[in-house]
């Protein structure tokens, strides 16, 4: 079953190349986002963890924001 499940694939592939390439290529990129994604938040999740006393710890962030006539720049 699975070999004939490749062959209809294969032979779409040699069928339709443009659609059959932009199909791989869109999902290759939404693989690679979304590991990009999960990478991204285990590495904010585990900031600072590695402190015996992790829980108690607090980050300050200070923004400021600068106005000349009329425009503001963050």
């Amino acid at each position: 079953m699975l070999k004939n499940y490749l062959k209809i694939v294969f032979r779409t592939l040699q069928k339709n190349k443009v659609y059959a390439s932009i199909n791989i290529l869109g999902l290759s990129l939404g693989i690679a986002a979304s590991v990009l994604i999960v990478v991204f938040v285990a590495d904010e999740l585990s900031y600072d963890q590695f402190h015996p006393q992790s829980e108690n710890l607090y980050r300050v962030d200070f923004s400021e924001s600068l106005t000349v006539m009329n425009l503001t720049w963050p």
